[in-house]
């Protein structure tokens, strides 16, 4: 796992750049605003609501979590789309060599089958087998 060092080396920028960066997200978010980075993703805060819960090992004690704030991450298509570029040109390379990458998906099944899948699916099966007898 890379550190802000690494991460600021790679960038040819200094340490402290990428902390201040970081420290501003952090100060943004505590604000209650979200951070949009183009073409990386959105940074929020989400707000996890208090509960309590009862422990199986003491009747009758109860334990107390406070309300509390969660950093809430989304990725950019963009950033999934180069996340997931090695994986495509692996796929694409098999494909150009003929070789299988994985087995093909199975049709689906009647249970997860609407009621009207499920009925085209039995009328199709009829017709079939009225074809071969």
């Amino acid at each position: 796992m890379a550190g802000m060092a690494e991460v600021a080396r790679g960038a040819g920028v200094k340490a402290e750049v990428v902390e201040a960066v970081f420290n501003e997200l952090l100060r943004i978010l505590c604000a209650g605003d979200a951070v949009r980075v183009k073409g990386f993703g959105i940074f929020e805060r989400k707000l996890y609501q208090g509960r309590t819960l009862r422990t199986p090992v003491i009747p009758d004690s109860q334990v107390t979590f406070p309300d509390s704030y969660r950093l809430r991450f989304r990725q950019s298509s963009v950033a999934k789309r180069r996340l997931n570029v090695r994986l495509r040109s692996k796929a694409a390379k098999a494909a150009r060599v003929g070789k299988k990458t994985a087995k093909p998906s199975p049709a689906k099944s009647l249970v997860k089958m609407n009621k009207h899948e499920r009925y085209k699916a039995a009328k199709a099966a009829k017709r079939k087998q009225r074809g071969k007898a």
